[in-house]
């Protein structure tokens, strides 16, 4: 079984949202230290959804002993891809609180 470090998947992500900051046109207006903050909160949230994955699988018999450092791959790519779903909302609702 591949495992994938929760280093690794944030770094993967980060890369990402750093990709969709580029692309977005009103990041220009935004300031410097709030892009700043949203990448933080971004990555705390992420931890807290890794573990609670990590969480969810221990309740398996399979997974009892697994470490809040790593997942599966399979587990780790769906934390990925269920944060990059609602990602443009909470950069819009990051930009309201702002304005």
């Amino acid at each position: 079984m591949i495992f994938i470090t929760q280093k690794e998947a944030i770094r993967a992500y980060l890369i990402w949202v750093d990709k969709q900051l580029d692309k977005e046109k009103n990041i220009k207006y935004m300031p410097l230290v709030k892009v700043g903050e949203f990448r933080d909160h971004e990555v705390s949230s992420f931890e807290t959804a890794f573990m609670t994955m990590v969480d969810e699988l221990r309740t398996h018999k399979k997974y009892k002993n697994l470490n809040y450092d790593k997942l599966p791959k399979t587990y780790a790519t769906r934390v990925i891809r269920d944060r990059k779903r609602n990602f443009r909302d909470r950069l819009l609702n990051e930009l309201l609180m702002i304005f």
